[in-house]
């Protein structure tokens, strides 16, 4: 199992100690709305959440003026590296993976995402736990 993480963050592109935290709020950012997409957040989703803002240690995220003011495009302009875009692709299709009951807004969400990114599809794991350690390894977890 570890080999198979391992060989999927290659793939990814993750940086040894994970991505720069100038890009964290943002990928925050686009994770809630990733789970707000469908008008419903479902508990695997609030702990998908929860998890990236322990990780990230940015518990007052939704107080900060920078993340008050954000929008899609605004989130997607700050992913400035490739690294950052694709760890956003890797953590809001984890956010879109642990919803059971997903609707068409979460997958449209996801696309118009993609595309603000410019980004092509991704691999992530088809395992969920190794999928959630691929993502959060990018936050340095």
């Amino acid at each position: 199992m570890a080999d198979r993480l391992e060989e999927a963050q290659r793939k990814s592109q993750v940086p040894a100690r994970g991505i720069p935290r100038k890009y964290f709020l943002p990928i925050l950012y686009l994770a809630e709305q990733m789970a707000k997409a469908d008008k419903v957040v479902v508990p695997p989703e609030r702990k998908v959440i929860n998890d990236l803002i322990r990780i990230t240690h940015l518990e007052n995220y939704r107080h900060e003026q920078g993340y008050r003011e954000m929008t899609d495009q605004t989130a997607c302009a700050q992913l400035d590296i490739e690294p950052a875009k694709t760890a956003a692709l890797v953590i809001i299709s984890l956010v879109l993976k642990v919803d059971l009951n997903r609707a068409e807004e979460e997958v449209a969400y996801f696309g118009k995402i993609r595309e603000l990114l410019e980004m092509k599809p991704i691999s992530v794991p088809m395992d969920l736990e190794e999928h959630r350690r691929l993502a959060l390894s990018y936050l340095g977890g």
